[in-house]
């Protein structure tokens, strides 16, 4: 799981590394927390994936910190987790987003191959 620190914008990778401060934060969270984090990290992989925000709106809606599954400053790991996030949004019958996520993931995959 990664989280971003809205700092100045500047740098999503230089946000990145700001993680560490928070680690010590995450250390006694209950299990209902883990999966409120996990749902939010899951859908705004979904909102950057079919482009309905930027990562920098992401991180301009938020105080402090962002939770994302893949890397920010890493796209292509975006892609490593797409069968995760339709599995996710599959499980919590959210069919609509799924059938977004499966026509998001057949593009990058076009992409590549074109590539």
């Amino acid at each position: 799981m990664y989280g971003v620190k809205l700092l100045d914008l500047l740098g999503i990778y230089n946000s990145m590394s700001m993680i560490e401060d928070y680690e010590d934060d995450f250390e006694d969270i209950s299990l209902e927390e883990e999966i409120e984090i996990l749902d939010e990290a899951y859908n705004n992989a979904y909102l950057v994936a079919t482009k309905k925000v930027t990562i920098k709106e992401l991180l301009e809606g938020k105080h402090e910190i962002m939770f994302l599954p893949f890397d920010p400053s890493e796209p292509y790991t975006l892609e490593l987790i797409m069968d995760d996030m339709i599995e996710y949004f599959e499980s919590n019958e959210e069919y609509e987003k799924c059938s977004e996520l499966v026509k998001v993931k057949q593009e990058m995959e076009k992409d590549n191959d074109s590539q």
